[in-house]
């Protein structure tokens, strides 16, 4: 008797409805994955930000300083990156709390975040920079962050935690977008005439971002509707809206004490 097989017309077909069963699941399992690197990056932001208040209770309530690209060497940045300082990460800042080491920081990466790529260069490894409006260090060799105007540094930025009001609405740490990280140094709120110099929170975790339009020197926050992950300095993360990352209340420990007019407030 002579077997019976598929004619070409069949195992097209059959390859046919494969392939679309395929298309179907591809965006279903990539955006699962995104949900569970989403997940990851909230656990990271939680960790490093538990971190910062350990650091705080035993440094008389004072927070670490930025890791500005030009002093990256500090013994008071929250973390050592340059290649130079790498060996001693474990030794300073949130090192200890964190039990980094030059072979083991994953909880400073996004599991989403292509670290190869960064716009502005600088070398900077890590995936979260620390809002520089809460830190000890008031500015740098110029006497101010950029993003600040120079001379109000000490009403702006809180040096102790004690200085944070409603720290449950306060970023103290933000996942940076890699357009405009470049190191530890989060300028997240800034005076308009210092616009590039503004950093934004990423949205690799959010579907409706628009990479295109995404620079920071337009003169605008495109997508603000988008979400990224943020650390809050009473210990919690969360995933909020790119407007209100960059908003005053969400930035400025003390906004009775900080420049009303002047400055970006979506």
């Amino acid at each position: 008797m002579r077997k019976r097989a598929f004619t070409l017309v069949e195992l097209l077909v059959v390859i046919g409805i494969i392939a679309l069963l395929i298309s179907i699941l591809l965006p279903s399992l990539s955006k699962a994955r995104e949900s569970a690197n989403r997940t990851a990056c909230l656990s990271n932001i939680k960790q490093i930000t538990l971190a910062f208040i350990m650091y705080t209770t035993e440094n008389k309530g004072y927070f670490p300083f930025c890791a500005l690209n030009a002093n990256p060497q500090l013994p008071e940045d929250f973390v050592w990156w340059t290649q130079a300082s790498m060996p001693y990460i474990g030794e300073h800042g949130i090192g200890p709390y964190l039990k980094l080491s030059p072979t083991n920081y994953k909880v400073m990466v996004c599991p989403s975040d292509q670290t190869d790529f960064r716009k502005r260069g600088g070398g900077y490894p890590f995936s979260y920079a620390l809002n520089n409006l809460m830190t000890s260090e008031f500015g740098g060799a110029g006497g101010s962050w950029g993003n600040i105007p120079s001379g109000t540094e000490k009403s702006v930025i809180a040096a102790k935690i004690s200085q944070v009001k409603q720290s449950s609405e306060k970023i103290l740490i933000f996942e940076e977008d890699e357009r405009t990280i470049d190191d530890g140094n989060g300028s997240i709120y800034c005076d308009p005439s210092h616009r590039s110099l503004l950093n934004l929170l990423a949205l690799r975790h959010d579907s409706t971002k628009r990479r295109v339009a995404d620079d920071p020197s337009s003169g605008i926050l495109p997508n603000r509707d988008g979400k990224g992950v943020v650390g809050f300095c009473d210990g919690h993360s969360d995933y909020i809206e790119r407007s209100r990352s960059a908003s005053k209340a969400a930035c400025v420990a003390d906004p009775d004490k900080s420049p009303v007019s002047g400055w970006l407030d979506p």
